[in-house]
């Protein structure tokens, strides 16, 4: 089922996630229905608090065909690399914004797959870009907190102009 996308400023997108206790049927369903909004909204990630939901979950698909999808259940970033990139990054809460932001230009992240295990997966390139950007939406970071408080009023003022 696809789900509403929230859009910046809503509350959920400034909220920390709670962790997940236990993979139920009810769980992998919402990763069903993230995927699928994520797919249908053109994305290539999506965190719980996009569809208002405070659970650490997110997806992602950064394949060119749009078929490597990973699910992710309390991710966390264990190791990242010291070389960084500057990277121009859109998102599905902030439509029309794209916004340049410094990430590790590789991460491994520890989560719980869909069978409920402890996984640690590395990430590299655009993946590992995704991976960071989701992973601070469960952590109630938007990328407008990388920028000054100038260049966040011009992202927002842009945004105003295109509604």
């Amino acid at each position: 089922m696809i789900r509403h996308v929230v859009k910046f400023p809503h509350a959920a997108l400034k909220t920390v996630a709670k962790p997940v206790e236990k993979v139920t049927p009810q769980i992998l369903e919402l990763l069903d229905d993230m995927l699928e909004t994520m797919y249908a909204d053109k994305g290539c990630g999506l965190a719980a608090n996009q569809i208002n939901l405070l659970s650490r979950m997110i997806v992602m698909d950064c394949s060119e065909k749009h078929d490597s999808p990973v699910k992710l259940i309390n991710p966390e970033i264990v190791w990242h690399s010291e070389e960084q990139i500057i990277v121009k990054e859109g998102c599905l809460s902030f439509p029309g914004a794209c916004v340049e932001v410094q990430r590790h230009k590789s991460v491994r992240v520890k989560y719980l797959d869909t069978t409920g295990k402890t996984q640690e997966k590395t990430f590299e390139a655009v993946w590992a870009i995704c991976a960071q950007h989701e992973i601070d939406h469960i952590n109630g970071i938007t990328f407008l907190d990388y920028l000054s408080k100038q260049e966040q009023r011009q992202i927002l003022e842009r945004m105003k102009n295109k509604v």
